[in-house]
């Protein structure tokens, strides 16, 4: 057989590129109760209009949920003056997140125009918690970045653009049940007109790609991040790496190529894939015989 290298768990939890109803703006009536965040040119936008109190919303599909630990991606951009008043402790929510907990990142320019950057979770009329929170972004209006958030039990860690910018510990979030999500939170200081927009959002369960079945001393590649095998098996921590990561290889342990492939949809953090090499069946002897 030929060699085979096929995914057996699948990582990703959700996705949406926000491809459709691209001609006309759409109230997000396929997003948890929301009013504030609507589908415009391909992407998901907040309410320019919107000026009053403060919204959160989760994605459509927000039953798919993992307890204990997620990873949510998305690509963020925001215009000039935004006035964002970031969430804090105390605030109620509103009674659209019904469900489970709801992690969830925004990105905003507070009315002293320090940009911010908070990880955050929160449940049905309790506070939010605010994870981690940064104020020493260098970011650009009208700027599509790329922000990476994992959470699991007490650890938070954030990505900006694929560099990590920060880590906290919050015991809280132990056994937790995540959920993916969107805020747009606009409190006092806001200012009609301006808005954010999100784009490619995923949400998938963890940071390391798993390949089985591998010979001693192989290896798995995963975008740019390499692991040997242990025990037949590698781990590859994928935690600088945005996903979906376009290509998988296996190599043997002096480096050279054994297999290579572009999966259909990427590779996502949670995969694990299975190694098959291909073998070769001994040949019987070869004689010759005289008939009597």
């Amino acid at each position: 057989p030929p060699v085979s290298l096929v995914r057996t768990v699948a990582g990703l939890l959700f996705s949406d590129d926000f491809d459709r109803d691209d001609e006309d703006l759409v109230d997000s009536n396929d997003w948890e109760g929301s009013t504030v965040l609507e589908l415009v040119s391909n992407e998901i936008k907040s309410d320019p209009l919107n000026t009053a109190g403060f919204s959160h919303c989760l994605v459509e599909q927000a039953t798919v949920s993992q307890s204990g630990e997620m990873v949510v991606q998305a690509r963020l951009y925001m215009t000039g003056g935004i006035g964002f008043t970031p969430p804090r402790p105390g605030l109620t929510l509103a009674a659209q997140l019904a469900r489970t907990q709801c992690f969830g990142v925004e990105i905003s320019r507070a009315s002293d125009v320090t940009p911010t950057l908070q990880l955050y979770r929160t449940t049905t009329g309790l506070p939010i918690v605010v994870l981690v929170e940064m104020t020493d972004l260098s970011i650009a209006i009208e700027t599509f970045y790329t922000v990476k958030m994992h959470v699991k039990d007490s650890f938070q860690k954030v990505w900006f653009d694929t560099v990590e910018k920060a880590a906290a510990t919050y015991a809280g979030n132990d056994a937790f049940t995540w959920s993916p999500g969107i805020s747009r939170n606009v409190g006092g200081g806001s200012q009609p007109g301006t808005f954010a927009k999100y784009d490619d959002f995923f949400a998938y369960s963890s940071n390391i790609v798993t390949v089985t079945g591998l010979a001693s001393g192989y290896k798995a590649q995963v975008g740019t991040v390499t692991a040997v095998e242990a025990a037949g098996t590698a781990a590859v921590d994928i935690a600088g790496q945005t996903c979906p990561i376009q290509r998988i290889k296996i190599l043997t342990g002096s480096g050279v190529l054994v297999e290579s492939i572009i999966p259909v949809g990427g590779v996502f953090g949670g995969d694990t894939w299975a190694f098959t090499e291909p073998w070769v069946q001994d040949a019987e002897p070869v004689g010759s015989w005289v008939q009597d």
